[in-house]
């Protein structure tokens, strides 16, 4: 089906963009508030893993690198198939290194 027409669908695709606008910005702050709705709010959606994978990589910026180790464990764990996967580990082992 088309998701275009899916109204959860849509507003968590506008809250992603407007986090990723914000990461973009350098806004770490904003970014990580709205990924945080965004985790709360739309777990399981299709969006989901890239939005746990955003918000370890803004926790990373922000310098804890503790919740950005945290996240991608579970963003690894959640969604092992996924694209992002490698990079994710590979963000684990700089910030171990």
């Amino acid at each position: 089906g088309d998701q275009s027409e899916d109204p959860v669908f849509v507003k968590s695709l506008q809250l992603f963009n407007q986090a990723q606008k914000s990461v973009e910005q350098g806004n770490l702050q904003a970014a990580g508030e709205n990924l945080d709705s965004f985790i709360q709010q739309y777990k399981g959606t299709q969006l989901y893993p890239n939005a746990l994978f955003t918000k370890a990589l803004v926790s990373g910026g922000q310098g804890d690198k503790a919740t950005s180790i945290e996240l991608m464990r579970t963003f690894i764990k959640s969604h092992p198939k996924h694209p992002l996967t490698e990079d994710a580990q590979k963000v684990i082992d700089a910030q171990l290194g």
